[in-house]
């Protein structure tokens, strides 16, 4: 009887630890991310009990004709267009489905000046895939990207 005690404790803890592990970390993608073009990188961040990303680095931060800080031009709000792009906030509300997917949130793309619904997933070689676009039929129709993780 006395053996059996020990046995179970340790076969709990250990099913713990798997329950841990099969689940993953959510905090996983927090951090400092290069995208897919090597013309930025974002910075991941938990905004509350969600994720959220933000311009950190710019390869180009100034506007080739003017030499100022380049501005979210191609905005369809007026008001934001003259609003910086490094330091803007371009992921929101991102939630961790306790699995491997981050879903709900929305992706603002400066290039077009155009928000998307979108997922993000940690693949296993540990880079960032991202998918943002419009559901249709319950399957997400848009653009894809591969981020890794910056120095």
């Amino acid at each position: 009887m006395k053996l059996k005690q020990p046995f179970m404790m340790l076969l709990m803890a250990l099913m713990c630890q798997f329950a841990t592990f099969a689940h993953g970390d959510a905090d996983a993608i927090v951090g400092t991310w290069m995208v897919e073009e090597k013309d930025a990188k974002i910075e991941i961040y938990k905004c509350g009990e969600k994720y959220c990303g933000k311009i950190v680095w710019l390869a180009e931060p100034n506007d080739e004709v003017s030499g100022q800080p380049r501005t979210d031009a191609n905005n369809p709000d007026a008001s934001k267009r003259s609003q910086t792009i490094l330091g803007m906030e371009m992921m929101e509300n991102f939630t961790y489905d306790g699995e491997k997917y981050y879903n709900d949130g929305s992706i603002y793309d400066s290039r077009e000046g155009k928000h998307y619904d979108g997922y993000v997933t940690l693949q296993d070689d540990g880079n960032l895939y991202l998918k943002g676009g419009y559901k249709v039929f319950g399957m997400m129709v848009g653009k894809s990207s591969t981020w890794t993780r910056a120095e």
